[in-house]
Order: C-alpha cells, then structure tokens, then sequence
C-alpha cells in the first residue's frame, strides 16, 4: 500500500473512530449475529449425533431445534443494531469528510483554481466522499465480519480436531500471501486507471464549457477526436487491469478447490479412522463451505477497497497540499476609517518568473477616485488581485488605512472591498440572490433598490419570472451587459468602504453605459475607488489617472493635465476618439 493510501485510510479512521458508540453496536451486533449463526451448525451436529446413534430422546432434539430457532432470532435482531448503527456512523463521516473537504478546498488560493479543471476538483471530492463509502462498507460489512467468523469457526474447530484447525489456517496463510501479492500490482494499475478516469472528466467538463468557441469556430471534430483518444487510453488501461482480474480468479478457483477438497478429504480420513463423528464431519463442511464461500469474495472487496483508495488518493493530495494564502496566526480584522491605501516598494512575479511590477509605489487618499489605465498586460489586474490577496507579494507592503493587509483576515479585507469584475459571474440561483450575495442579510426591498439604482430592475422585471428568474450556469441566459450591471448591483447592495471597477461597462452597449454611469457616480460617492480601464472615456472624471505601462507607473495626473503633456496617455486618448480631445 502507498504512502498516500495509507494516509487516505488514516484521514477516514480519524473521522470514524469520533463515533465511538456506534462503532461498538456494530462490533457487538456482528459478534453477536455471527456467534448465534454459527451455533446452527453445532446444533445440527449434535441432532445428527443423537439420531445416528439411535437416541429416542426426542425431547432433548427437540431442545436443540427450540435452540436453533432462539437462534435465529437472536441473530436477526442483533444484525438490526449493527446496521442501524452503522447508518448512523457512515452518514455522519461522510457528512464531516464533505464539509470538512468543501472548506478546505475554498481556501486555496486564486492561482490554485485557475491552475485546475473545475470538473476535475468536483469529481475528485465526489469520489473523496463516494469511497469513504464504499471502504467503511467493505470493511464493516466484509472484512469485519469475516474476521470474526474465521476467529470463531478456528476456536470451534480447534475443539473438534486441532489438525483440522491447522489446515484451515495455513491454506487461509497461503491464500493471503497470493492475494497481497496481486493487489500489490493492481493498486498501481488502479492509480493509473483513476488518473485518466479525472482526465476524461476534466476534458469532457472543459469542452462542455466552452460549447459556444466549440461551435463558433466549427471545432466539434476536433473536440470529438481529443475526447476519443482519451477515452481510448482509458479503454486500454480498464482492458489490462481487467483481463489480469480474469486470470487471477482462474488460480483463485483451483485455490479453492485444492483448500475443500483438501479439508475434506482430510475430515473423512479422521473419520474412517473413528476419530470423528459424522455430525462433526458435517460441521467441518458447513464451516468450510462458509468460510471459503466469503474467502472467494475476498479478491473483490479488497480489490474494490484498493480501487477507491486510488481514486480517494487525489483528493488526499489536495487536503495535503498547503494553502498558499492565508491568514497569519492572531491575525486581527482590518478596519477602515478613512479608506487610505499604500503600496509601498511592491515586487511580484508570477511563479517568481514572469515579473509584473519591481518597487512599485502607489498611494491613494481617503475617497481618492483613480483609475489605472495602460495596455494589456501592464499590470492592472494583477494589481487588483494583489489588493484583494488573491495573491502574496514577494516583496513590499499594501496598507489599508495603515494595516498590512498579510497582517489582517483575508475575510476582514474582502468584506471591505465591493469588486465589480470584467466578466461577472453568476451563480446558477435567482436573480435575487445572485444580487444579495452582496449582503446576504439584505432585505427584498433593499435588493430592489440595487437593482433600480444599476438600472436593471427593468430588464429583471420582463424575464419570466422576475427576481427569480434563475440565470443559468455561470449566468449563461443573461447577455454581459445584464451580468455586468447585475454586478454593479450586487456591489451598491454590499455598501463597502472601497469600491474597485476592473473594466466594468466593458460589456455595455453605448446606451448601457450611458445608465450605467449615473449609477456609478452614485456608487463612488465617499468610497476609495480604484478604476481598471481601458476605454478612457469612462475615467475623465476620475480625480487621478495612473498610466501604466509593463509594471512600471510612466505618468500620472488628471485627465487634462496629462493630454496637456501630450506623452503616452495623450496617444491612447488620440487612437480612441480618434483624434479629438
């Protein structure tokens, strides 16, 4: 078993053995239930003792099938208090491993999740939580109980004939050995089976989300090819795991035989030599018959635990994984008087390859309304993740009204920060409460006015069922205008202190951003506003612009000031309006 397994087993345990009363019904249940079936077997010894020697003692027979029956209900009732405590048990890990799980994996960093598939981290904790399921069951309901009864019908049959007890265990040792020896290789190949199991999934949620450049750019033989090759691979790999399966309970078969004829055998010589009864030949059979008949299954269960705690293995990887943000111990909660912010001596590189900005300094006053405007790949949006601690700095400081933010909670920071993004997304919920997610404690009345206010209460109300009108995966049914001024809605609703706009009527027609505009004057109003752009026709009236230009600030002032200086920023404005100012 590999490291990582192990520790998947450890990570499940942990979470079971919090349930300690429920793992003792079940144990109790299953020793119970076993022992009171394996009685049956004595019983019926003991009858056909008595009736092969002739004994007329029909009411001791009687006692005995009274017995058998006593028996079975004991057995029936006690089966009931293992499984019932093993719903309990199982229902609460899994929910405790799901929540647990969900948490952890939302604290990753930004760069985590954009570095992987959406649909590969769900199927991943899906699987996570799936396995879990299905080890407890192998193990409660197979291993468990196999043990129990193998231990049982050892200690019996140790009374009955020790040599016969002795067989028993060294085919039980032999059969181990092989059984370790093949799982050992098919771990691997169940690993390598998982991997490309996420693979096919990643890829089939990728093009699924991109159906519209699937379609746009008539790529669906393209797509159609990639999928297949990757399903093929996954097809050669299930081939070779499963034909090796075949071959294995082929042996396992002639394993089988060789043990019950064997035993069998062995059980009639004792008898022909009369050193046992016939009843107790029969009990030898029917505890061998039951032992082996579980034994037989013994491949799958553990081949069924070892292909889960592969598939389980890429979730563990994430739950081992650090987070690359996050608080620091004793962080406090940032708090915002004025809305001040510095960027002292910034550097950051992404990857500490690529670099995006060396000593940068920046400072905006209290209610300082700026906007930093420049070419793709200058830097704006990096500057705003790096504000928003979506990303760490290698070097430098941000300061929020003197407060470091790496010094203060990362939830403290985002609540006073409304962020209006490029391409908003939308949760596939209502328009209500994509909208209140700004503040989830908002009223309808308040909700309403936000939207009024982002001037889409209009479009909201003609959609089929008003404020709640779901909007489709990601917001698919909406235009980028709508999501982009359900957006700014949801950012009036939150009220922050700071109030950042990354290209925010990017996605508005001329008579979208005209409405639009009024509600942002609105919106800015006594906030620290720090505007993305690029169309300048949306910053003129910004208190300072910020041209930037490779991570480095080239000029800055205000609208006038810098088409005076007639430098970088004059020529943007030219190329945009096309030679008017």
């Amino acid at each position: 078993m590999k490291k990582i397994q192990k520790q998947v087993l450890k990570y499940y345990w942990q979470k079971v053995r919090t349930y300690p009363r429920y793992l003792f019904a079940i144990f109790l249940g299953q020793s119970g239930g076993i022992a009171a079936d394996l009685v049956k077997p004595y019983i019926y010894k003991l009858i056909i003792d008595l009736v092969v020697l002739g004994s007329t003692n029909y009411n001791r027979i009687f006692g005995l099938l009274v017995i058998i029956l006593v028996s079975e209900i004991i057995l029936s009732n006690l089966w009931r208090v293992a499984g019932f405590a093993g719903i309990k048990l199982q229902t609460e890990a899994m929910t405790s491993i799901a929540n647990e799980s969900f948490d952890y994996l939302q604290q990753h960093s930004y760069t985590y999740f954009s570095n992987n598939f959406t649909g590969a981290l769900v199927k991943r904790l899906n699987r996570f939580i799936s396995s879990f399921e299905s080890i407890a069951d192998r193990i409660t309901w197979n291993l468990l109980t196999l043990t129990i009864r193998t231990i049982l019908v050892l200690v019996i049959l140790t009374i009955a004939d020790w040599r016969i007890a002795a067989v028993l265990l060294v085919w039980l040792t032999i059969y181990g050995l092989t059984l370790r020896w093949y799982l050992n290789w098919h771990t691997k190949m169940d690993t390598t089976v998982a991997s490309q199991e996420t693979k096919v999934t990643a890829q089939l949620a990728d093009s699924i989300t991109n159906f519209e450049n699937v379609k746009l750019f008539s790529n669906v033989k393209y797509e159609r090819k990639r999928f297949r090759d990757t399903t093929g691979k996954l097809k050669d790999l299930m081939k070779i795991s499963w034909t090796a399966n075949e071959w294995y309970f082929a042996f396992q078969t002639i394993l089988m035989v060789i043990g019950e004829f064997g035993i069998m055998w062995i059980t009639l010589k004792f008898w022909q030599q009369n050193l046992l009864t016939i009843g107790t030949v029969l009990l030898v059979q029917a505890y061998v018959v039951q032992i082996m008949s579980r034994v037989w299954d013994l491949s799958h269960v553990f081949k069924d635990i070892y292909r889960n705690l592969s598939n389980a293995e890429e979730m563990m990887v994430i739950l081992n994984s650090p987070h690359e943000v996050k608080d620091k111990k004793g962080a406090k909660t940032l708090k915002v008087t004025k809305g001040t912010i510095q960027l002292k001596d910034i550097s950051y590189a992404y990857e500490n390859i690529q670099t995006v900005f060396k000593n940068l300094n920046i400072t905006i006053k209290s209610q300082e309304k700026i906007a930093i405007v420049g070419e793709s790949g200058a830097g704006k949006s990096t500057l705003v993740k790096l504000l928003l601690r979506f990303y760490d700095l290698q070097k430098g400081q941000i300061l929020i009204d003197g407060q470091g933010i790496n010094q203060i909670t990362q939830a403290s920071l985002r609540q006073n920060i409304a962020f209006v993004p490029q391409d908003p997304a939308m949760f596939h919920r209502s328009i209500i409460e994509n909208i209140r997610y700004g503040r989830l404690n908002a009223t309808d009345e308040e909700v309403i006015k936000a939207a009024k206010l982002a001037r889409c209460h209009e479009f909201i109300m003609k959609s089929p069922q008003g404020y709640q009108t779901k909007v489709g995966e990601r917001g698919i049914k909406l235009s980028g205008g709508e999501r982009q001024r359900i957006a700014i809605a949801r950012a009036i609703l939150k009220n922050a202190p700071i109030l950042v706009l990354d290209e925010a009527t990017s996605s508005l027609d001329s008579r979208s951003e005209r409405l639009i505009q009024a509600a942002l004057h609105n919106l800015m109003k006594n906030k620290t506003v720090i505007a993305i752009a690029h169309r300048l026709s949306t910053v003129k009236e910004m208190d300072r612009i910020i041209v930037l230009e490779n991570g480095v600030i080239l000029e800055e002032g205000k609208h006038a000031e810098l088409l005076t200086k007639d430098k970088h920023y004059a020529e943007l404005w030219k190329i945009q309006s096309g030679g008017n100012s």
